[in-house]
């Protein structure tokens, strides 16, 4: 009997999907997705498929890069009227456009806030969230109000999602944020030091 017990048991296991990460995508979690799509709606189903697809985040990757490399162009000295700029000003709309799709297909598919593993309860997330917002802001805004240019800059952010899609990288940054705290204490017994030697 109990042998039967651990077969079935196993059986069991083995039949259901374990989340392994955050970036599990089925099964889809049951409830409405921003209280419109289910798990049946075939629009909820056509995005997980999508970014559950290796192509995903592959496409996505390059895009970074090709971003990134725009970004690397950029100069706040160039004329606005020259073509360069008018070049660099239209891919980034183009940019903020792919980006913006990426992470809507990726709530619909996982949900935004409320549900298991929705979109902004992974940190990573978070910050592909704050950098499209910040896109998102600056392209809208930045005629109107001149102070959102300087959000531009926070644009310089949009390198740092490479490490979500690199697990590699992504232990590494853990490891330095997990050590902030110990560096900061090294920083103040340093500046102790400099402090004790400019006072002799």
């Amino acid at each position: 009997d109990d042998s039967d017990n651990d077969t079935a048991t196993s059986e069991t296991t083995s039949a259901t999907p374990v989340d392994t990460s955050n970036d599990e995508i089925f099964p889809l979690a049951p409830g409405r997705i921003l209280f419109l799509f289910d798990e049946n709606s075939r629009l909820r189903t056509f995005c997980a498929k999508t970014i559950a697809h290796p192509l995903f985040d592959q496409t996505v990757l390059i895009l970074i890069v090709i971003s990134s490399f725009f970004l690397a162009l950029d100069d706040p000295l160039l004329s606005p009227d020259s073509e360069q700029a008018i070049f660099l000003k239209y891919s980034d709309y183009v940019m903020t456009i792919l980006f913006t799709f990426e992470m809507l297909f990726k709530i619909l598919a996982i949900g935004f806030l409320w549900h298991p593993g929705a979109y902004l309860q992974s940190s990573w997330n978070q910050l592909d969230f704050i950098v499209v917002l910040i896109s998102i802001i600056t392209i809208f805004g930045e005629e109107r109000l001149r102070a959102l240019r300087t959000l531009r800059a926070l644009r310089a952010l949009r390198p740092l999602r490479v490490v979500k899609r690199a697990p590699g990288l992504r232990i590494v940054v853990n490891a330095m944020f997990k050590a902030i705290p110990d560096v900061l204490n090294v920083v103040a017994v340093c500046c102790l030091f400099f402090l004790i030697f400019s006072i002799l």
